[in-house]
């Protein structure tokens, strides 16, 4: 009906929400534009728009229907992960401090429906990954989000000190102020000289892993950020070489807790 009347033509971007379905379900249609230029990014950002527009609706739980033409051209694994990353980072409220209940619209449930259920395993592996991504960059929008008196220093390299706690594959070294003297740090001594917190310079290192080790970290991960205490268990600087003759890619991450200096 929505084609035929052309309320929806499916091109890239576009967004219709129908709600002829009933009270209780929506249903919308998410246009990918045209099938022979449909790549990753616009499928992501397409996601995580029909999240945010949901999210807004007031929607409690989401199902993407997704279809077997889109899996076969971006990759089931590649899918996988586009939508559940998309979806949490669209999806994400910071909570904390409100106590509004008109601001407290959370999406508590997204469910994946496969038309080609044959690459159910590949999708399943790719969500796994997008979702540590995911929770992992709300993670840090909440650190981020948070007021200065709320995450300081200290509180920062406590919560690196719960990751590495949890995770024996990482290695966590914690500079105070007598280290960082030591190490002849100036410019972070000059800037913690403007406050009263003491200054922290915190390392985390993750060299890689055998597989086993690798899925067992990811599904650990997964797990712990559906809980409760999520900003405190997932987020990590990751090191990995994948073979010893292999460059390393090293992610290096500003943690700013009230002045860059």
């Amino acid at each position: 009906r929505m084609f035929r009347e052309k309320e929806f033509k499916g091109e890239k971007g576009e967004l219709a929400l129908d709600l002829s379905a009933g009270t209780v379900m929506k249903l919308m249609l998410v246009g990918l534009g045209e099938s022979d230029k449909l790549d990753l990014a616009g499928f992501y950002k397409a996601v995580g728009a029909a999240t945010l527009k949901l999210k807004k609706s007031h929607a409690l739980e989401i199902t993407f229907w997704l279809p077997a033409k889109v899996q076969a051209k971006l990759g089931a694994e590649h899918v996988g992960q586009a939508l559940a990353e998309a979806a949490l980072i669209s999806g994400y409220t910071y909570l904390k401090f409100k106590t509004r209940e008109k601001d407290q619209t959370v999406i508590k449930k997204f469910v994946i429906h496969l038309e080609d259920v044959a690459e159910e395993k590949s999708v399943q592996k790719g969500l796994r990954v997008g979702q540590v991504i995911g929770t992992s960059v709300n993670m840090t929008r909440d650190y981020g989000n948070s007021p200065s008196n709320e995450i300081t220093p200290t509180k920062l390299a406590e919560e690196a000190q719960e990751i590495a706690k949890e995770f024996s594959a990482i290695k966590l070294t914690v500079l105070g102020q007598k280290e960082i003297e030591r190490e002849g740090m100036g410019g972070l001594l000059g800037v913690a000289k403007g406050s009263p917190q003491a200054p922290k310079f915190i390392v985390m290192e993750y060299w890689g892993a055998p597989a086993a080790k690798n899925i067992a970290l990811l599904s650990a991960l997964a797990s712990a950020a559906t809980t409760k205490n999520a900003t405190a268990k997932v987020g990590v600087s990751h090191i990995e070489s994948p073979a010893t003759s292999a460059k390393p890619i090293v992610i290096i991450g500003k943690g700013i807790t009230f002045d860059t200096g």
